[in-house]
């Protein structure tokens, strides 16, 4: 029980990195969250700083997600618990989904940046690339088209989060449903 308790506990200091914070402050001397959207998220780097910061929080936003899911799969196993039942397979499926919410509520509320974080996206989108990988990555086109049309990332974000249980159930993450 020990090891389930480490995983979820590792998912949400995972998700609370501040890589935001971070790079806002070290690159740019500023807090992202003193402006724009007042989150720390990709988005609002982008929107403040460009580029240069956008895209290194984007891509370490999405490895915190993937990483505290991994991280969860190896507290599971560490533990003894074994797949193989139904039963145990959808234990394990709840427990990966469990330590996805929490990594994205540790990004929301970061223990590191006094619980004033981002929207999670990007780590959400990490976390589904570990649990259902073709799904999300039928989200992220989805996401990619919308911002190309509309320039628009909270309906992108909105649009890929619709997409993704559609995939889900059309069998897109490679197992059943």
């Amino acid at each position: 029980m020990i090891w389930l308790a480490a995983g979820l506990a590792g998912a949400y200091l995972l998700g609370s990195i501040p890589t935001g914070v971070w790079i806002g402050t070290w690159l740019f001397k500023k807090d992202p969250r003193e402006g724009g959207s007042g989150a720390m998220g990709a988005t609002n780097m982008f929107r403040q700083f460009g580029a240069k910061a956008g895209i290194p929080v984007i891509l370490v936003d999405v490895a915190k997600g993937s990483a505290a899911v991994l991280f969860a799969i190896w507290c599971w196993n560490s533990g003894g618990i074994r797949n193989g039942s139904g039963t145990a397979e959808t234990s394990a499926m709840l427990y990966q989904l469990s330590a996805a919410l929490i990594a994205v509520a540790g990004h929301v509320f970061p223990i590191f940046a006094g619980f004033r974080g981002g929207k999670g996206v990007a780590t959400g989108a990490g976390a589904l690339l570990v649990i259902a990988p073709l799904a999300a990555l039928w989200s992220a086109l989805g996401f990619v088209l919308v911002l190309g049309v509309t320039g628009i990332v909270s309906v992108s974000s909105m649009i890929a989060a619709l997409i993704l249980p559609a995939a889900v159930a059309f069998g897109a993450q490679g197992r059943p449903p």
